[in-house]
């Protein structure tokens, strides 16, 4: 997996919340709430929570959402290296 790309963060520009429910996750985005599933998913795995015949069910599930994931990183990833790089302002160093 590439190295994400660093930019500069504008004076008033906040971290974005990260979900911590699923329905939180539904009222963000598309990629928020494929995140939270297959987190879900894969707790629910951990803890030993999914019956043995379900198993390769839910393995497989969470492989979609993660190619799913991957595809939008894959998409926005393109769609800001296409927009090119952005213009550096001055500062001063202190």
């Amino acid at each position: 997996m590439p190295a994400k790309k660093l930019r500069a963060v504008a004076p008033d520009e906040v971290a974005p919340k990260v979900p911590k429910t699923i329905a939180e996750a539904a009222e963000a985005d598309e990629r928020s709430v494929l995140v939270a599933l297959r987190t879900h998913l894969a707790r629910e795995m951990d803890k030993g929570a999914v019956p043995a015949h379900a198993l390769a069910s839910v393995s497989a599930k969470i492989r979609e959402y993660d190619r799913e994931i991957r595809s939008i990183d894959s998409r926005d990833e393109q769609e800001a290296e296409q927009r090119g790089p952005s213009r550096d302002e001055a500062w001063q160093a202190i």
